[in-house]
């Protein structure tokens, strides 16, 4: 008798079970749909609200595009829906512009864009038909203003073909940037007494050095031993006393001075 109780009793229990759980999945179907509906309606609110115009574009981090050039390369209209605006469009746009290397934007509710931009920084000057920028992906740079730059070397020679945006197969170029980077493996102090890298022989390149403009031929060969060889050299002149006119690195293992008169 207990097991046939235990058996009756245990149908209505099993069907309250199955209208409870009948009841939460209902419940559970009905706050999904609420939900659904309400985010619906909001993504809607939101696309359609006046207080999501797009009222303004803020710009920052550049020196050398100025401001208002920069906003000109900015794809989109003030009035357009903030949620509406193509941040990856801006970013091409204005990243055609050669001086700009990367740009950074985000949305600041309810109706501001940031833009911070990053740009390239030149560490030569190429002199062509003008003054360009050339930074060290050799990319060359067009510059508006030499203004606090005074402190990298130019880099001459015979550059018809520079335009800005392009330029890093150039040969010259090519062996511009190669010195600077041993430069500054074999002896970053010297890069601050050089005013001046002609690659118009890119396989006999030239050195000018500051506050003379003493000449030193490099020639082909190694150069990071040859830049050591003429630091060490620099370092004894000064040391005796001596002035310069030339040096001449093109010869193995030896570095020729001619002495100023």
């Amino acid at each position: 008798m207990g097991r046939i109780k235990r058996g009756l009793s245990a149908g209505p229990k099993k069907a309250r079970c199955r209208q409870h759980r009948s009841k939460r999945v209902f419940l559970v179907t009905l706050l999904g749909l609420s939900i659904f509906i309400g985010a619906a309606g909001l993504t809607a609110w939101t696309r359609t609200a006046p207080l999501f115009q797009l009222s303004t574009v803020d710009v920052g981090g550049n020196r050398m595009v100025p401001s208002q050039l920069a906003l000109k390369l900015v794809p989109v209209e003030t009035g357009t829906n903030i949620f509406a605006v193509d941040l990856e469009a801006i970013k091409r746009a204005m990243q055609q512009d050669p001086r700009i290397r990367e740009v950074t934007i985000r949305r600041q509710l309810p109706s501001k864009i940031i833009i911070t931009i990053h740009e390239r920084e030149p560490v030569m000057l190429i002199s062509a038909d003008r003054f360009y920028g050339l930074d060290e992906e050799g990319m060359v740079i067009p510059m508006d203003q030499e203004e606090g730059l005074e402190d990298i070397p130019v880099l001459t020679g015979i550059f018809p073909q520079v335009q800005p945006g392009a330029g890093f197969e150039h040969l010259g170029i090519r062996k511009g940037l190669q010195i600077r980077q041993v430069l500054l493996q074999a002896a970053p102090s010297l890069l601050d007494k050089i005013s001046e890298i002609n690659v118009a022989r890119p396989e006999d390149p030239l050195l000018y050095l500051i506050p003379d403009g003493v000449q030193v031929r490099l020639g082909s060969g190694d150069l990071h031993a040859k830049l050591r060889r003429l630091w060490v050299v620099l370092g004894d002149l000064a040391a005796r006393g001596i002035s310069a006119k030339s040096l001449d690195l093109r010869f193995k293992d030896q570095l020729i001075c001619q002495p100023a008169s």
